[in-house]
């Protein structure tokens, strides 16, 4: 009895725990009438290589990284994904890219979302 006792009080300790779950928050800013938006790119689900160009699905966004220059370029909702918070991608033997969101699936085929 001893046993379950405890093993109790240890799951209801664990279950107290604050759970931390990474945001995928965006802020937007207006300045002179330009718009700016700003989204967290720290946290990395997925990757994908394509030549010289690795693309990142994270919490932010889509961030593809030219790997010869070191030059990176970040895809968001503004540019026409179906969600900022991205869990997947695919390239397909075309070389579109296919990115998994909570929002649906979004397609780039490197010029048109």
């Amino acid at each position: 009895m001893k046993t379950r006792t405890f093993s109790v009080i240890v799951l209801v300790a664990v279950l107290a725990l604050p759970t931390v779950v990474p945001q995928a928050a965006a802020m937007q800013t207006q300045s002179g009438g330009i718009w700016r938006n700003y989204t967290n790119g720290n946290y990395v689900y997925d990757l994908a290589v394509e030549g010289n160009y690795v693309w990142a699905a994270t919490g932010g966004g889509v961030v593809r990284w030219n790997r010869t220059d070191g030059t990176y370029v970040k895809y968001i909702t503004a540019d026409g994904l179906a969600s900022n918070w991205v869990s997947a991608i695919a390239i397909d033997g075309a070389g579109h890219k296919w990115f998994g969101t909570p929002g649906g699936v979004s397609e780039f085929d490197g010029s048109t979302w």
